[in-house]
């Protein structure tokens, strides 16, 4: 009797190792954004993610058209606008591949706290992705503008700022944790690299863009936003940055006229 209990148990213990992925999600379910935009309007968040087109990159090759595509919704908060995607999207808007966050500068005066809960507590989501300010402009036409050299415009805007960051050090390249850790940390306050565009966002938006010698739209890392808590209060120049970079010890190679 007593062996027959203890097998029972061990049967037990051992189903409970074999329950398999109980929350899995098929590939083909899921739309993955490499980007998100963040606005504030009328009281409310309004969030594009731009999302890949895998047939526009895959080996055989697509139709010729964008490799993303952007959906839009708007909420009550940065977490229902995203839920509310699905309205729009044929597939679930996954967020583990995020390279880039854009906040509006509109968004940053009011304040990011409720957008940086939202994003630390998200299960799904990486804290390795870059956070920039869009200046001057919404958020969502940062990411509306097709990129020559990079395909997905996401990985070209990582890529800028990453490069940047390493040879002129007029930008900084802040991650999310950075971002969170330098916001909660006493003494020490956020800074975030601004993004502009340079031409016709509307033209920008055209598959055309990338056809050109000379792109009607481009984008570019311009001036450093300074945070004091959660809340815009600032620019820093071209010069004003590079001096930050090397105050705070983060110029890794840049040049200066004598």
């Amino acid at each position: 009797m007593v062996r027959r209990i203890v097998h029972l148990i061990g049967i037990i213990f051992i189903s409970l190792l074999l329950t398999g992925c109980w929350d899995k999600r098929e590939i083909n379910d899921l739309a993955i954004a490499t980007a998100i935009s963040i606005d504030k309007k009328d009281d409310e968040y309004h969030v594009a993610a731009q999302v890949v087109l895998p047939t526009e990159l895959s080996m055989k090759g697509g139709m010729g058209s964008s490799p993303v595509t952007l959906y839009e919704a708007s909420g009550k908060s940065v977490n229902e606008a995203i839920r509310k995607l699905t309205q729009v999207s044929p597939r679930i808007i996954y967020l583990g591949h995020l390279r880039v966050v854009v906040i509006s500068e509109e968004l940053a005066k009011e304040g990011i706290a409720t957008t940086v809960d939202f994003l630390s507590r998200g299960w799904e989501i990486r804290s390795d992705f870059y956070m920039i300010v869009s200046k001057g402009r919404d958020a969502k036409e940062i990411l509306n503008v097709q990129t020559s050299l990079e395909q997905i415009p996401s990985n070209e805007l990582y890529n800028i700022l990453h490069t940047s960051e390493a040879n002129y050090s007029s930008t900084v390249a802040v991650n999310f944790f950075e971002l969170k850790t330098n916001l909660e940390r006493d003494g020490k306050e956020g800074v975030l690299t601004g993004v502009e565009i340079l031409g016709d966002p509307k033209k920008g938006s055209s598959k055309q863009n990338v056809e050109m010698i000379i792109p009607d739209a481009k984008i570019k890392f311009k001036e450093l936003a300074v945070f004091k808590k959660d809340k815009l209060v600032g620019w820093l120049d071209e010069q004003e940055s590079r001096g930050f970079n090397e105050a705070t010890n983060q110029v890794k190679s840049t040049i200066g006229l004598v």
